[in-house]
């Protein structure tokens, strides 16, 4: 799926599932009651403020990244990740989304990411630059803080690891 800001999709209750080899970067706006679907191996980078309201899956070997390093880029409702998923933005962003599966979650812009929702997922979780913050839950999943980065937060994470210069907040499970 390709288009610059100011494209739109409306999916209406239908679902759109994006596969194939190929990436594609979406800056307009998916809307409607219908989900959204990564199956392929490409990476698919969404950077509009979408309103689709039907969740989001991340099939194994797909790949959806929240953001391309500026300040946009985001769904609506649970997200269901057997995949990868990326939040890559300088600006601070919240998701109030449950996170289930097995697939990985990486915190890689500049800005915060704050996660508030009670969520399952048992794959990874990587900060791999700027900050974490965990107010809600992480389930299962392992938090590998990378140097450089930020983890803190009043919620709990399955397990922590924290490499050589990165910090994390002494209120995080796991950090004291």
């Amino acid at each position: 799926l390709s288009g610059v800001a100011g494209s739109n999709v409306s999916l209406g209750g239908n679902a759109l599932t994006l596969g194939g080899t190929a990436s594609g970067a979406f800056g307009g706006v998916i809307g409607g009651t219908g989900g959204l679907t990564v199956a392929g191996t490409g990476i698919q980078t969404l950077t509009g403020s979408n309103t689709y309201t039907g969740g989001t899956t991340i099939a194994a070997g797909g790949t959806l990244q929240l953001g391309n390093g500026g300040t946009s880029g985001s769904v609506v409702g649970n997200v269901v990740d057997n995949g990868a998923l990326i939040v890559n933005q300088s600006a601070n962003v919240t998701l109030a989304n449950v996170l289930s599966g097995t697939g990985s979650l990486t915190q890689a812009g500049s800005g915060q990411l704050t996660l508030t929702g009670t969520s399952t997922l048992s794959g990874p979780t990587t900060v791999a630059a700027g900050t974490l913050a965990v107010d809600g839950s992480l389930g299962q999943s392992t938090v590998t803080v990378q140097n450089g980065a930020t983890l803190t937060g009043t919620g709990t994470v399955g397990g922590l690891v924290v490499q050589s210069g990165a910090f994390a907040a002494v209120s995080q499970p796991g950090a004291a």
